[in-house]
């Protein structure tokens, strides 16, 4: 799953509508989905960001090592108009802490610092971006994802010639409406990526074949999950015919206790 973070609704919608998203409902956060996206949009700042995110993560029965993609809008001193860069080192003003992302290798952006700071702002001191959420963004995603999984892409909507002051939600909406196939890409090359540490992280189709077999309240599954996982781990990572007889899923999770109580670790 890509989870992607937005935040405004203009930022969303054209993402929204290329995939054809559907909102789901009751949410405290807005939420966007289909089988392998989910976007929230969280609201401008660093406290609306990390609460969103962490909504979004409880809210996908807390999958961690998926995808987690920020973009939208943010303001350098010279780059043009719809210039996509790809975040390279987040810089929050607040506090002086730094992030470094893993390099994203993609032929449609450039590379670029950022700053995060917590009032917009409308002189730039340097070449570098400038936005209100990167930084609560990463802090958050590293808690829930490996690093090789977390990316940031920002466009440019205002500068030195074209002032904050002139963004507007129609604007923001058709800047990135325009200029939309980098950010298609950036998400395709993600699912690729994604399919390489699924061999590592993932429970793959064993976990989907149980649920499917069996009932399991939410904290059930969670708990089955990491049974599964330390099994593969210590067992002989074969589905045993016995586990075919367990008539609910309380007896499945006695059984992979059982399987962990009994294996032996090789050294």
């Amino acid at each position: 799953m890509i989870n992607i973070v937005c935040a405004l609704h203009c930022e969303a919608k054209p993402i929204v509508d290329f995939y054809k998203l559907s909102a789901l409902p009751n949410c405290i956060f807005p939420i966007y989905s289909n089988e392998q996206i989910n976007v929230v949009v969280s609201g401008i700042g660093k406290v609306d960001t990390a609460a969103a995110m962490t909504y979004l993560f409880v809210k996908t029965l807390e999958h961690k090592n998926n995808v987690w993609l920020n973009y939208g809008i943010a303001g350098h001193k010279s780059a043009a108009l719809g210039t996509w860069f790809n975040v390279n080192k987040i810089s929050e003003v607040s506090s002086g802490l730094n992030w470094y992302p893993s390099r994203f290798q993609s032929a449609d952006s450039l590379t670029a610092s950022l700053e995060t700071v917590d009032n917009p702002i409308s002189q730039y001191k340097s070449d570098k971006l400038y936005d209100m959420e990167a930084s609560a963004f990463m802090a958050t995603a590293l808690k829930f994802s490996s690093i090789e999984l977390i990316q940031l892409m920002k466009i440019v909507s205002d500068n030195e010639e074209n002032h904050l002051d002139e963004i507007n939600k129609k604007h923001v909406q058709l800047l990135l409406k325009d200029n939309i196939d980098p950010l298609i890409n950036i998400v395709n090359v993600l699912k690729e990526q994604k399919k390489e540490f699924d061999n590592i992280y993932d429970v793959d189709e064993m976990y989907s074949e149980i649920l499917e077999k069996w009932h399991f309240t939410q904290y059930q599954q969670k708990e089955v999950k990491r049974l599964i996982r330390r099994w593969k781990l210590l067992c002989n990572n074969e589905y045993i015919d016995e586990l075919e007889k367990c008539q609910d899923a309380k007896r499945v999770i006695a059984w992979f206790k059982g399987q962990l109580a009994d294996a032996k670790v090789a050294f």
